[in-house]
């Protein structure tokens, strides 16, 4: 099972853990294709759980990326700044369902460049 967020103490990106899926477990959630990660808990107070998903989804495609796995989820998020407003594409109950989230987390300060001549 992995948590999902950002290193450091600060607030996670998605407020969730997960774990990839695959096999039975694919089967049993009604994924196509053993794709994509599901979603093992939601952090009460995190972005994940203000847009309304749940544990038991799975997770498809985040911010128009697909998501086959672990690394296509951090992927996904990698670029993204918190603050921004992604979608996000569920399975849940054998039905897709897209959700839009506002990514949590800490905004990082703007890097200044100075020139010397």
């Amino acid at each position: 099972m992995y948590a999902f967020g950002h290193r450091g103490h600060g607030p996670r990106k998605l407020g969730i853990s997960y774990q990839e899926i695959s096999g039975q477990l694919a089967e049993y959630f009604e994924v196509s294709e053993g794709r994509g990660v599901l979603v093992t808990e939601v952090q009460e107070d995190g972005p994940a759980f203000e847009a309304g998903v749940k544990a038991g989804d799975v997770i498809l495609a985040l911010a128009g990326e697909e998501v086959e796995d672990g690394r296509d989820l951090r992927r996904a998020l990698r670029g993204a700044d918190p603050g921004t407003e992604v979608s996000v594409t569920l399975q849940r109950d054998g039905k897709r369902l897209d959700l839009k989230l506002k990514l949590g987390g800490e905004k990082k300060p703007p890097r200044h460049h100075t020139a010397t001549t």
